[in-house]
């Protein structure tokens, strides 16, 4: 009788979980960089490259380049689980770079020497491209009642060895979004 319940309860909650699956939805977005829209320039640190509708961002003696960050809302009634790049379509920027390192942030009341602009070795020294990963799911949350998750896109991929930069052409976001509770009700 015990095991009857138990398989019951295991039965039950296969079921849910496959129909969970089966509610769960995706819709892709493409996003798009084009080559042309590249602003070239440099300082006594090394070349920047600037993307319009991204600001440049890195971690202090890291490679300073460009982001684009963004959010999706979901359909009423469902809940953003997931947003992943499925497809990229990378092409290689002509020329050899030397791409300046991020600078240690200070307070805008800073009044002081700014501090030195160091290269991470491990990171300038590397055939590896910087960053490895081209978007991160930064999160969900919801805003007016619908669920919104967040992104950050890395159009540049920087071989620091070789100078070589590619650039990401074209990405398509699959955002994964499951039934949910609504914030209206």
């Amino acid at each position: 009788m015990q095991n009857r319940g138990l398989f019951v309860v295991v039965a039950l909650s296969l079921l849910f979980v496959i129909s969970s699956a089966s509610n769960s939805h995706a819709q892709i977005y493409e996003i798009t960089f084009s080559q042309s829209d590249i602003a070239l320039s440099s300082d006594d640190y090394g070349d920047i490259v600037n993307i319009p509708g991204c600001h440049l961002k890195g971690e202090p003696g890291n490679p300073f380049l460009p982001v684009r960050t963004g959010h999706i809302a979901a359909p009423a009634g469902y809940e953003i689980t997931g947003i992943s790049a499925v497809n990229e379509v990378w092409m290689e920027i002509d020329g050899k770079f030397d791409i300046r390192p991020a600078p240690t942030p200070v307070p805008l009341s800073y009044e002081g020497p700014l501090p030195d602009v160091i290269r991470n070795q491990a990171v300038y020294g590397s055939s590896n491209a910087y960053p490895e990963q081209t978007m991160e799911f930064t999160g969900a949350g919801s805003m007016r009642g619908f669920s919104i998750g967040g992104f950050k896109i890395n159009p540049l991929r920087y071989h620091p060895e070789s100078g070589r930069v590619e650039m990401l052409e074209r990405v398509s976001l699959q955002v994964d979004y499951a039934p949910g509770q609504s914030r209206f009700e």
